[in-house]
């Protein structure tokens, strides 16, 4: 019997061997679309998905954000194992402690391995107490390991004629696909080279190996004579609305540029995109447009509207081009420049190859880091541009930086500061930081980001901001640099701007138009007694109070009627400073954008309790841990932080708030 018994789990060992498949994802194989860890990211492989909310999948290791949360999927069987091999020990950072604890999961302490064990088609993980980054990803899957192949395009509408391509992960197997909306078996025909269609098509398509078939991939095709599309953006007059019917993939993303292509060519979209988060690879549906308009000789779509969530993801690979091919054929591509060297003065530069060949490049628009090393060769990424000198002469195509890739790929580390002040005295410009102190936030308008640091110093984070902030909202690890404009510094977001805390709402300091000073930068104000005529357009206006006047500049006009008719009103919003004159940005009229509510005495950490931690946040505060609590701390209100406020903390959990 115990032979029998013996031999029985010997089968079912074999079984389980036999029925399992291997997969191991490794950086860049496969990779996401983000090199730094600032937005949402995904990559796939053989049939097993790997989202994050907030990572990056395209960079020298993965790397998964603090409070991140990571979602695995498998559509080829159960995993019934996950290896991690990180970059750093136990729960050191980036190790595999990091991720939060969860049945099956376990780590070496003192180790770089991270193993969850279990049987679920879905895994998830949180990346709690800080950002791990992996070398390594190895699941074990029970099933059949066939993938579903992969249609490309992934259907759509279509003006023109579509080569069609059917592909499979799965090494050996063979894929049939049917051209009428019915479900494909291995009796159909199978897939040996593309096609071409021009109608209406819905194409199904299975993969097969041993007997044994995948799940299905459908792609639907329709075709319209109607459709417009980004290379008849050329031949469309100026000032003429119009509305682009091809879906479009996203090159780059910055600030306010938006670079995509579509089955036609390739565009520019200019302008503040409200409430999407747009990245290199997604998708957006057609039915998007705005004002077609002609800047510095190219065609350019601006005061965008008809975005829409994006339909799906598309890998995006950089055009190897060589530093000659920077010119107007490959306009508004999305490229790579291999093996040159870099010079670089402010925001120009030269890029220059082995051969001798130059082209220019212009660092103003996407502010990318610039190595600090320029005696070795670099690999550049980035967009094709048209300058045009005051708008007439000859046009320059020059490249616009995204990023500067050495031999090896490592990323260099970020000096640690402690205040906006130290970022911009410390460290170079470009030089990547690391802050070691939360970051608030006051108010965010798309890519224009106003933050306090904790030692009260007023900051404008300016680029492309994935994430969506309000007042009091908290910025921990942000990864970031320092740019000029206007010959004012601000930074420029790189890694980790994302919401981890929250605070207490920053309030408007009230000042008057005649105490206003140019080093009140990027600051928040709200003046009262205001009157406002117009000014020189429609954005420009002149704001009068009993001290004095100012030009109001509405930056923010797509959200901020501003009121001209004689009366008095109260205006919220931040100091600027364009070409050397001072003004004012306002966000808000007569009513506080951000108003104070549900304040409870004695809630120091702002998370609803009076409790223990809240102690602990006073005692920081007395100790000369900076006060990111605005003054919360003072529970007494007697203007100083000191045990008085620990006392009447404890009485408040104690017996309750005094009435």
């Amino acid at each position: 019997m115990k032979k029998f018994f013996t031999l029985l789990t010997l089968c079912l060992l074999a079984t389980t061997v036999w029925g399992e498949t291997v997969i191991t994802f490794t950086p860049g194989s496969p990779a996401g679309h983000n090199d730094t860890a600032n937005a949402p990211d995904e990559m796939e492989k053989d049939g097993i998905k790997v989202a994050t909310t907030v990572g990056a999948f395209n960079a020298a290791q993965y790397r998964f954000a603090k409070n991140s949360v990571t979602t695995i999927t498998s559509s080829v069987g159960k995993i019934t194992k996950i290896e991690f091999t990180c970059t750093a020990k136990g729960t050191e950072k980036y190790g595999p402690g990091c991720f939060a604890e969860q049945d099956g999961y376990t780590f070496e302490p003192d180790g770089v391995k991270g193993t969850w064990i279990g049987s679920a088609e879905t895994v998830t993980f949180t990346a709690e107490s800080n950002q791990v980054r992996a070398t390594e990803i190895v699941f074990t899957v029970s099933g059949d390991g066939i993938s579903a192949p992969t249609i490309s395009p992934a259907g759509g509408t279509f003006r023109d004629p579509v080569n069609v391509t059917i592909t499979s992960s799965t090494e050996g197997a063979k894929i049939y696909y049917t051209l009428d909306d019915s479900e494909p078996t291995e009796s159909s025909q199978q897939y040996t080279n593309a096609f071409t269609i021009s109608e209406n098509t819905v194409v199904k398509a299975i993969a097969a190996k041993d007997g044994k078939t995948s799940s299905v991939a459908t792609a639907r095709f329709n075709f319209s004579d109607e459709m417009f599309g980004l290379n008849d953006l050329f031949n469309t007059a100026d000032n003429t609305n119009v509305t682009l019917t091809y879906n479009a993939t996203v090159l780059w993303r910055s600030g306010i540029n938006l670079y995509i292509k579509d089955a036609t060519g390739y565009g520019l979209v200019y302008g503040e995109i409200a409430g999407k988060s747009y990245k290199q690879g997604d998708v957006i549906p057609g039915g998007y447009g705005g004002l077609k308009t002609t800047y510095n000789s190219m065609p350019e779509i601006k005061n965008p509207v008809g975005f829409n969530d994006v339909v799906g993801t598309e890998d995006v690979e950089a055009e190897v081009i060589t530093p000659a091919q920077v010119a107007g054929p490959m306009w508004a591509h999305y490229v790579v420049i291999e093996d040159v060297m870099v010079t670089a003065d402010g925001n120009n530069g030269t890029l220059t190859a082995e051969n001798g060949e130059t082209c220019p490049i212009f660092n103003g628009t996407f502010h990318t880091p610039v190595p600090d090393d320029l005696t070795v060769p670099y690999n550049v990424y980035g967009i094709v541009a048209a300058y045009q000198k005051g708008g007439q002469g000859d046009v320059i195509f020059q490249l616009l930086p995204t990023k500067f890739e050495s031999e090896g790929g490592e990323d260099p580390l970020p000096v640690d500061v402690a205040s906006i002040e130290e970022l911009y005295t410390l460290v170079a410009k470009g030089k990547q930081a690391h802050f070691t102190t939360p970051l608030k936030t006051i108010h965010q308008s798309g890519s224009y980001l106003y933050v306090l640091d904790v030692e009260g110093t007023y900051g404008l984070v300016y680029g492309s901001l994935d994430a969506t902030f309000t007042n009091g909202d908290l910025i921990k690890d942000a990864i970031c640099c320092w740019t000029e404009f206007n010959g004012n510094k601000q930074i420029t977001p790189i890694d980790n701007f994302v919401k981890n805390g929250e605070s207490t709402i920053v309030k408007a300091e009230e000042i008057r138009i005649e105490d206003i000073q140019q080093s009140d930068i990027y600051k928040y104000f709200k003046i009262t007694e205001v009157t406002i005529a117009e000014g020189s357009n429609d954005r420009t206006f002149v704001m009068t109070d009993p001290t004095g006047d100012m030009v109001l500049y509405n930056q923010f006009n797509n959200v901020v009627q501003v009121p001209v008719d004689g009366q008095e009103h109260t205006v919220w919003g931040f100091v600027t400073d364009y070409k050397g004159t001072v003004e004012f940005l306002p966000i808000a009229f007569d009513e506080d954008p951000y108003p104070e509510s549900g304040y409870m005495r004695g809630d120091v950490d702002g998370n609803g309790e009076v409790n223990i931690a809240d102690v602990n946040c006073v005692v920081g505060v007395i100790l000369g841990k900076p006060d990111v609590y605005e003054g919360r701390a003072d529970v007494d209100k007697n203007s100083e932080v000191n045990i008085a406020d620990v006392n009447e903390i404890i009485s408040i959990i104690l017996y309750g708030p005094a009435q």
